[in-house]
């Protein structure tokens, strides 16, 4: 159980019993030798109006409290979610930025930014250091995109230049990778590539489903 739920029905109960023990205090000391007691209608009703105040006030509290860790336990989710999503989609993109950086523009891959665009327009869910990371690296994406275009227009582009801007894109996924980390994303496994294989195909993985039946 939650702590405020934990606090609330605490209260209610330490209130509850202290009514009823203020209720029954004259026929408590008359036990302990006090002068006789006489049941009182008056202390009977304040006390079970007093009781029923609180815990009245103990369920008001609940549902009001309630909705809102709800909210909270799917905006969580909701964050982790997506901060998975895009540490997967990042794995993806540094491998192709090494590429680049290692064999040129000749060894360019598509960048996919299918969850960066749909992080974009979900931000509300992170923070705003995660926010301001997206920001930044979206950019150096972009750079690449613009370099990418010039490159098809037979523009001259310093191979170097190529190599800076994937330093400084690596520089800005890994920032990324460490804010996704802290919004309580799940680092994805290690890509397993098929190195040698016979022939011209890689070979098919393995079968998930059973044989078709054949009538």
């Amino acid at each position: 159980m939650h702590k405020p739920f934990l606090i609330a029905k605490l209260i209610a109960w330490i209130s509850t019993l202290g009514t009823i023990i203020l209720s029954l205090f004259s026929g408590i000391k008359e036990i302990f030798g006090g002068p006789k007691s006489f049941y009182d209608p008056n202390v009977a009703i304040l006390s079970v109006t007093l009781i029923t105040i609180i815990w009245y006030t103990y369920w008001t509290h609940l549902s009001v409290i309630i909705p809102k860790i709800e909210d909270q336990k799917k905006s969580e989710s909701s964050r982790k979610a997506l901060a998975t999503a895009l540490l997967t989609e990042l794995q993806r993109i540094d491998q192709i930025l090494r590429d680049i950086y290692n064999g040129g523009i000749y060894t360019y891959n598509p960048i996919p930014n299918t969850m960066l665009n749909y992080a974009g327009n979900n931000l509300h869910v992170f923070s705003n250091k995660t926010i301001k990371q997206i920001a930044y690296f979206q950019n150096k994406i972009d750079d690449f995109h613009k370099m990418l275009i010039s490159h098809i227009s037979k523009s001259k582009i310093d191979g170097d230049y190529f190599k800076l801007k994937a330093v400084l894109a690596c520089d800005s996924l890994n920032l990324l990778v460490d804010s996704l980390m802290e919004e309580g994303g799940t680092m994805p496994e290690t890509i397993k590539f098929v190195e040698s294989y016979h022939g011209s195909f890689p070979p098919l993985p393995d079968k998930k489903f059973d044989e078709p039946v054949r009538l």
